[in-house]
């Protein structure tokens, strides 16, 4: 098994997490669609993925709403 390179990121885990579920949070308060995933799932479901994986959704996430990442996790953390 190869060894990963460890990438520092400039957010912890925690703070990407909560910084995606808050953002899922406001979606699902804006949506009428009742069949999404709750906040307790959306939750369970961010923390199964890789650090890398974390941060490449909240810069798509920042992206889509024309954003920095920075003003992204200052907003939803």
């Amino acid at each position: 098994m190869a060894k990963q390179k460890k990438i520092n990121l400039p957010y912890s885990r925690k703070e990407m997490v909560d910084s995606l579920c808050a953002k899922w949070n406001s979606m699902r308060e804006s949506s009428p669609d009742h069949n999404q995933l709750s906040l307790e799932q959306f939750r369970d479901l961010a923390r199964t993925e890789t650090d890398d994986e974390l941060f490449r959704d909240c810069c798509n996430s920042s992206k889509k709403e024309g954003i920095t990442l920075s003003e992204f996790m200052t907003r939803y953390v």
